[in-house]
């Protein structure tokens, strides 16, 4: 029975499974209309923003050295907000009157999810040049990038929301495959192809040692500088994939939208196993604790609770969870 627990706490997901377990089974409970078909699917499709960046973010912190995105909410709004003014002409773009009911135009949506994805990809090429040419800490330089992101979509969209993006694209974020909500499939299918990545080509294994000792992976001739950067296009990447689906959800691009989800990513990431000194980590884990964010969110809005106590609750389990992570590690020194 104790070689079995130490074998299930050997995994680094092993903390937040168990978490997500007692919690659902608690709410399964306590709170009515919890255990619903259709409250679970609403559980997964929330998550589902929050997950795909929580992915990125989490190749982020295991480059090491301190690596971390405070910018990906921003890059977020931005890049949501230039899909939409790709899309709406410049004379509606501002017409908050009334919602707008765009034709399909496929080649302009497709341009449009070009561009939102170059931005992404942009903000976080500069993100890496900051830290792997300038030499300045992660912190700084994706904390004047979430300025600078933010400050840009409000200056181009005037701080004015639009609504009414075309409808194939509110698919996106409003429909299923069969039974499985559009967000999710893509977070699934996000998860899978970055997990075998990080698992499975050089690529990750020199991720990997890049973030264990970067002195070390120099030395050895890994292009680290290469390395960082490429980490952070992704991050910037998956932040602009999370601004399409939020928006094609909301059927609308605020300039406000991802505020504070870059928080919640790095906590799905920290939740879902991945050290924050870098070198360890997975992107299922991250996958799993945004599910679980989304999982303690959805009782507080289901039993009308201030959402104001979210967030103590959030910064108590991620305490328990690196608690219980740190107990994980010591267990496997032991044997």
């Amino acid at each position: 029975m104790a070689t079995a627990l130490k074998r299930i706490l050997s995994f680094k997901e092993a903390p937040i499974v168990f978490l997500i377990l007692v919690v659902a089974l608690l709410c399964g409970v306590f709170v009515p209309n919890f255990l619903t078909a259709a409250n679970l699917v609403n559980i997964l499709s929330q998550s589902a923003t929050v997950g795909i960046m929580a992915i990125g973010i989490t190749l982020v912190i295991i480059s090491g050295s301190g690596g971390i995105d405070l910018s990906a909410g921003s890059i977020l709004g931005v890049s949501s907000i230039v899909m939409a003014m790709t899309i709406i002409p410049p004379e509606l773009y501002r017409d908050t009157a009334a919602m707008l009911v765009l034709p399909n135009d496929y080649w302009v949506i497709f341009k449009a999810l070009v561009f939102c994805m170059g931005v992404g990809m942009f903000c976080g090429f500069l993100n890496g040049a900051m830290v792997a040419w300038v030499g300045l800490p992660p912190f700084i330089a994706t904390l004047a990038m979430m300025t600078a992101a933010r400050g840009l979509a409000a200056y181009i969209s005037a701080g004015i929301p639009t609504y009414g993006l075309p409808t194939s694209l509110v698919w996106v974020g409003q429909n299923s495959l069969w039974f499985v909500p559009v967000p999710v499939a893509l977070m699934i299918a996000l998860a899978v192809i970055v997990h075998i990545i990080l698992t499975r080509t050089t690529y990750g294994m020199s991720l990997l040692a890049v973030g264990g000792n970067r002195e070390t992976s120099r030395f050895c001739g890994m292009n680290v500088k290469g390395t960082l950067i490429s980490v952070y296009v992704i991050c910037g990447l998956f932040a602009a994939v999370g601004g399409v689906i939020l928006s094609a959800r909301s059927n609308q691009a605020h300039p406000d939208a991802g505020i504070g989800y870059e928080l919640s990513a790095i906590s799905a990431a920290v939740l879902g196993g991945t050290s924050m000194m870098g070198g360890s980590g997975g992107v299922l884990g991250a996958v799993l604790g945004a599910v679980f964010l989304s999982l303690i969110q959805n009782p507080i809005n289901l039993l009308n609770i201030p959402v104001a106590y979210m967030k103590p609750i959030m910064g108590a389990l991620i305490v328990i969870a690196v608690l219980l992570d740190q107990w994980r590690k010591k267990q496997s020194i032991g044997d």
